[in-house]
C-alpha cells in the first residue's frame, strides 16, 4: 500500500467515525428528549389521579355509594402503579434495570387494591352488618330519647349505601 491510499484510508475512518459520533449525539439528544417528555407525562398522570381519586373517594364515603369507593380504589392503585413505573424508567435511564421489579411491585398493587374491593363487595352483597363505632353511634342517639328506657338488642346492617337498624 502507497502512503496515499494509508492516508486516504485513514481520513475516510475518520470521517466514518465522526459521523458516527453526530448520529450517535443526536440520537442521545433525541433519547433525552424523549425521556423528558415521558417523565413530564407520567408526573402528570400522577398528579391528576391522585387528585381525582381523593375527590372520589371522598363523595363516595359521603354518599355512601360503595362503588365509588371502590372506583377511587381502582384509580389510586393506577396512580401508584404509574408511580413504580416513573420510577423504574428514570432507573433504566440510569443504568439499572428495575422493569423486572417494578412489574412485582405493580402486581403486589394489583392483587392488594382485587383483595380490598373485593372484601368490601361481599359485605355489600351479603348485607354485612354495620362497625361497632356506628353501632354504638346509634344506641347513643337512641337512648338520648326520654321515651326510650333501655336496648336489649340492636341490629344494624348495611344494603348497598342504605343502613338498615332494628331494635328492642
Amino acid at each position: 500500500m502507497s502512503k496515499s491510499t494509508i492516508g486516504t484510508f485513514r481520513r475516510e475512518v475518520v470521517m466514518e467515525s465522526s459521523e458516527k459520533t453526530a448520529w450517535l449525539s443526536v440520537l442521545t439528544n433525541l433519547l433525552l428528549v424523549g425521556i423528558k417528555t415521558t417523565v413530564a407525562g407520567i408526573c402528570s398522570t400522577i398528579l391528576i389521579t391522585w387528585f381525582f381519586s381523593r375527590y372520589e373517594h371522598e363523595k363516595g364515603k359521603e354518599t355512601g355509594f360503595p362503588s365509588l369507593v371502590a372506583d377511587a380504589h381502582h384509580i389510586w392503585t393506577d396512580m401508584l402503579s404509574s408511580l413504580v413505573l416513573l420510577m423504574a424508567l428514570l432507573g433504566s435511564a440510569m443504568g439499572f434495570a428495575l422493569d423486572k421489579y417494578a412489574a412485582i411491585i405493580v402486581v403486589m398493587f394489583i392483587a392488594r387494591s382485587v383483595t380490598t374491593i373485593f372484601t368490601n363487595s361481599v359485605r355489600v352483597l351479603l348485607d354485612a352488618s354495620l362497625d361497632h363505632r356506628s353501632l354504638a353511634q346509634i344506641r347513643e342517639i337512641v337512648l338520648a330519647d326520654p321515651r326510650v328506657t333501655e336496648i336489649q338488642n340492636l341490629w344494624a346492617r348495611n344494603a348497598g349505601r342504605y343502613k338498615f337498624i332494628e331494635l328492642d
